[in-house]
């Protein structure tokens, strides 16, 4: 098998935390943010969303949010507590440095989410 990420995944700050929205505004869902990259994220959510759903990525840190237009890429593992493994990716990229709150710092890696 392939594995066809584009870059580098890294596990969320101990302060992150995200919702998904619908792009109206009018359903959020609080989601865990398993992990996240310049292209995309990984979160733990209850509703299944089928692949190309458009949503709302909303982040949450210390120092600020950041929300982001995302399009569901997958949603195939459905975890015991019946939550779901669904990949987003970003409809635009995020500059680097806006991603850097919410991701734990990555030592000595020059291909880290924030900087891939």
């Amino acid at each position: 098998m392939t594995d066809r990420r584009r870059s580098v995944r890294v596990a969320p700050g101990p302060a992150t935390s995200c919702d998904l929205l619908a792009p109206e505004g009018h359903n959020r869902w609080e989601a865990g943010l398993f992990d996240l990259s310049r292209h995309g994220a990984c979160v733990l959510i209850g509703p299944r969303f089928q692949p190309g759903s458009d949503l709302v990525l909303e982040l949450r840190g210390d120092r600020g949010g950041l929300a982001a237009h995302v399009q569901v890429v997958h949603s195939v593992i459905e975890c015991p507590n019946g939550a779901w493994l669904t990949g987003v990716a970003f409809a635009h990229l995020p500059d680097v440095g806006d991603l850097e709150e919410f991701v734990r710092p990555v030592r000595g890696r020059p291909d880290s989410p924030a900087s891939a």
